[in-house]
């Protein structure tokens, strides 16, 4: 347990709370507010959380002014606020917010709105953990749950890691009656960097999380454990993502505008308009639909989209920041890539978490690798990097890469293939792994080589001599 811990049974009610298994309307409405600051937030709901609200809001901010996973100050002290217990728990935000999840009448929710969704734009940021948490409820609840049951937690449940700190005295305890939930989650948010108490191990699973009953078991006296998994990729959506879908005032626009077109153009000009340019629009809008909700393919191509745009490569980086379904982004020979889309889309891979491998190819990429280097001094996931042809056209660009792996200790493979590097670049590399201890694997594709030389057989672009295939080789 962290130092900052609360110590008493009261502040840590949220661990051993539970829920009836309803069935109730989807949690939406909250995607369309705009982002405000946490007291504007609050401002509709203050009225609802007694008399210090202020001060904790105070609070809150102030321990999130150094926020950290790309977070705002704002969205992590909502999770502050969210983890922050009153002297009553029946008091505190968190109850509060829950008993309006729960209810039946979703015209409660309305006045936290913006609360809900300044709270899950933030937490959307944080990637998802599959891992076993426990929950805890006093008493036996065991004759409430049969195996195969269907289950929905309509509130936000509070979990940790580690069964031990939940049966601690301050938490559940290990006299009386309860019932331990093992829950093998797989949309979990680990909270440990914004929870006002920092509470080790602290998992956090959202509203509309879908559960199934896969076990029951009875230890030692009183104890009833209760196994849970959590549904991965439901049927239905029971809470909505903290982002607007294209609304209707966006499509009479747009019915307005065509409308106003018809009369200067063709009827060929019409055509390319409502058929060509609206579906290039549409598959880069279905795609960010799916990276913001994850459900987007482990496999992310770019190079299916023909002449994609400053904006629709800033909306795919802005999916790409708060995405953890995909884990490859693969952009060979694309046509009309601009270096300002592309430093968007990289932009995007500074926050992601999830993308370790990034492979660039071909003619189309647009000179970059600068853009390269300063996301590789960020990134925390990316493990392979491959760039192959026109990526790397000087030994200034080797330069800027390499000094970027000097600080990247997160890399393991790095392929170079038909890339014009010369000795010059070449030395930039073996000094790189002479500081780099987490490179495993360096491959620069000469086209032919074994372990005594490195000979050339495509003139235009391996310009590497045998004495400096050999530094590295002994690097």
């Amino acid at each position: 347990m962290s130092s900052d811990a609360p110590s008493s049974s009261t502040q840590n009610q949220r661990f051993i709370d539970i829920e009836s298994n309803i069935l109730l309307r989807a949690i939406s409405g909250y995607q369309n507010e705009p982002l405000v600051t946490l007291e504007k937030a609050i401002a509709p709901i203050k009225h609802l959380l007694g008399e210090d609200i202020e001060t904790d809001i105070y609070l809150a901010k102030m321990k999130s002014k150094r926020p950290k996973d790309g977070l705002t100050q704002d969205e992590s002290g909502a999770v502050q606020l969210l983890t922050m217990d009153s002297s009553s728990y029946k008091e505190s935000l968190y109850f509060i917010l829950n008993q309006t999840l729960r209810s039946k009448n979703r015209q409660l929710l309305k006045i936290w709105y913006s609360y809900l969704q300044l709270l899950l734009s933030g937490l959307w940021k944080l990637p998802n953990e599959k891992k076993i948490i426990w929950h805890g409820a006093k008493g036996n609840l065991s004759d409430q749950f049969d195996i195969d049951d269907d289950i929905i937690w309509w509130g936000f449940n509070s979990c940790l890691e580690s069964l031990n700190v939940l049966e601690n005295e301050e938490f559940l305890g290990k006299t009386g009656a309860r019932t331990l939930f093992k829950i093998e989650s797989c949309n979990g948010k680990v909270i440990r960097n914004h929870s006002f108490f920092e509470v080790e191990s602290e998992v956090l699973l959202l509203p509309g999380t879908q559960l199934v009953v896969v076990g029951k078991e009875i230890h030692e006296p009183d104890t009833y454990i209760i196994h849970l998994k959590e549904i991965e990729k439901p049927a239905v959506q029971l809470l909505k993502p903290p982002f607007p879908q294209r609304n209707e005032i966006q499509q009479q626009a747009t019915i307005r505008m065509e409308e106003e077109e018809e009369e200067h153009i063709s009827t060929t000009e019409v055509v390319e308009l409502e058929v060509i340019e609206p579906e290039i629009y549409s598959n880069v809008q279905e795609l960010v639909e799916q990276l913001k909700a994850n459900t987007a393919d482990s496999t992310l191509q770019l190079n299916r989209f023909k002449n994609l745009s400053t904006d629709d490569a800033k909306a795919i980086a802005d999916g790409l920041k708060i995405n953890t379904s995909v884990t490859y982004l693969y952009c060979g020979h694309p046509k009309d890539l601009s270096r300002e889309s592309m430093r968007y889309i990289l932009e995007g891979l500074k926050v992601n978490r999830t993308i370790d491998q990034l492979n660039l190819t071909g003619s189309g990429i647009p000179n970059c690798c600068d853009l390269i280097a300063e996301t590789l001094k960020v990134n925390v996931s990316l493990t392979t990097l491959w760039l192959e042809g026109d990526v790397i056209k000087t030994n200034d660009d080797v330069k800027v890469l390499a000094e970027a792996l000097k600080r990247n200790m997160r890399l393991e493979i790095l392929v170079l293939r038909n890339t014009r590097i010369e000795d010059e670049g070449a030395i930039f590399l073996s000094e790189m792994l002479g500081m780099n201890y987490a490179l495993k694997q360096l491959v620069i594709d000469c086209g032919k080589t074994d372990t005594n030389n490195c000979y050339q057989t495509h003139s235009d672009y391996n310009r590497i001599t045998d004495r400096t295939a050999k530094a590295i080789a002994t690097a």
